[in-house]
């Protein structure tokens, strides 16, 4: 924000508006202080001005933030923001997003979970409060309304997941060759569908035997980090030998062509139930299963956190139940020297 003074004598302020225009407004003086004194005066409206929300309906606040989802998520994360903003305005209107109050929005979740499970609901929830959470940042409201309001709770659920012998079960009804080395690296390495199909060759350190999972121009991460795990000797021998097969810069392709996740999630779901297992499981299970076994071999939430790429150690908590035998390990390096109390290695009696 400028002053100048133009060829009639007045001084005029020269600003920038909400629109990135540049305008210039006249202090209405052709004396310097005066027209300094209305420069700070202006500067501090246009600071509240600006402060102040822009007034967006949810119908104009979906399509700017799916225009801006559309660069930062992936597709499958996009369209789940698009159902939860379309069910929304569904339900409660095309309302100003400054309407929105928690009150609305708890009555939103239970006529949701009227029609979907909890977890459906929580889900919507989330993304919302997420999305307005950007409206925020954006200064079309000034407070998340979902900051305020209750989120759905949930019943902890166990994941669905394969044991070792359901996984061979699983695999000798799977013929095609390229879908068996998949599957295989699925559960030994608990990488999500779209990161296994994303994996290329420069992505494979076969002297280390690491797997670096990065985000590509095809795909996105989750929450767009980077981390890289460790592979088994097993692993590594296998993936070296189908290096030698028909070249790809994918590594696990179909006629030299990346996979479809839609394909293989059929695939999966046919062996299924050719091999008679349980029906609730998807491809995602593998993951379940390679984090389950780990724990069941011993290891530490903790281990299985940093190989799963989880953000928090709560995410993983779901895991903790199937180490009993490790938590009895624990809890008995506790020993008590009862040999020279009373009544020697007598335990007291409770009454």
């Amino acid at each position: 924000m400028t002053l100048s003074k133009r060829s009639n004598g007045l001084y005029y302020v020269w600003y920038i508006d909400r629109d990135g225009k540049r305008k210039k407004i006249s202090t209405g003086t052709k004396l310097k202080q005066e027209a300094t004194k209305f420069l700070f005066e202006f500067a501090n409206k246009q600071r509240a001005r600006e402060s102040q929300p822009t007034p967006l309906k949810l119908s104009q606040f979906t399509q700017e933030f799916l225009a801006h989802s559309a660069c930062v998520h992936a597709p499958k994360t996009r369209q789940v923001y698009a159902t939860a903003l379309q069910e929304f305005r569904f339900i409660v209107g095309d309302l100003f997003l400054s309407e929105v109050t928690p009150r609305t929005i708890e009555e939103f979740i239970r006529a949701k979970q009227r029609s979907v499970t909890d977890a459906t609901a929580r889900t919507y929830f989330t993304h919302l409060s997420a999305a307005f959470e950007t409206g925020r940042q954006w200064h079309h409201i000034a407070t998340n309304p979902f900051k305020e309001a209750k989120k759905p709770g949930v019943a902890e659920a166990v994941p669905v997941f394969l044991t070792e012998e359901e996984f061979n079960r699983l695999l000798a009804n799977v013929i095609d060759g390229d879908l068996r080395a998949l599957f295989i690296a699925a559960v030994l390495t608990g990488l999500r569908l779209g990161e296994l199909l994303a994996l290329q060759w420069s992505d494979i350190d076969f002297t280390g035997k690491t797997i670096l999972v990065q985000s590509k121009a095809y795909f996105k991460t989750k929450s767009r980090r980077i981390r890289r795990i460790a592979i088994t000797n097993q692993l590594s021998n296998m993936l070296a030998q189908q290096r030698k097969g028909p070249r790809s810069s994918y590594v696990f392709h179909k006629n030299q062509k990346r996979m479809r996740g839609e394909w293989v999630s059929k695939a999966f779901k046919a062996a299924v139930r050719k091999a008679g297992l349980d029906e609730r499981l998807h491809f995602h299970s593998m993951r379940h299963a390679y984090a389950s076994w780990l724990v069941q071999k011993g290891a530490s939430l903790y281990e299985v956190q940093k190989l799963l790429g989880h953000s928090s150690i709560a995410v993983t908590q779901i895991y903790a139940h199937l180490a009993p035998s490790q938590l009895h390990e624990t809890v008995n390096r506790i020993q008590l020297d009862l040999d020279s109390g009373v009544g020697g290695n007598d335990l007291p009696v409770l009454p």
